[in-house]
């Protein structure tokens, strides 16, 4: 994720991208994913509102090479063993 992604996205606490090297199912469909985490719903949907955010999503939309990005709105549940 780009040091411009990083600043363009206002209220976020961490931000996690991952490269996939393989998949059990043969080649990985995605080459890279990027979890933004935000301390609450209200906070990531204000994240996406200003024009750079939507210029983020325009831009990667441009450099994805296998079809346009998937975004997922998802609730974390993490269990410590």
């Amino acid at each position: 994720m780009p040091p411009t992604a990083i600043a363009n996205l206002v209220g976020k606490n961490m931000i996690v991208a991952t490269r996939v090297l393989q998949s059990p199912q043969g080649n990985p469909r995605f080459y890279r994913i990027a979890e933004v985490y935000f301390p609450s719903m209200e906070a990531c949907s204000d994240a996406w509102s200003p024009l750079a955010a939507k210029q983020l999503l325009v831009h990667a939309a441009k450099i994805s090479s296998s079809g346009p990005p998937v975004i997922m709105i998802t609730e974390e549940y993490t269990f410590n063993f």
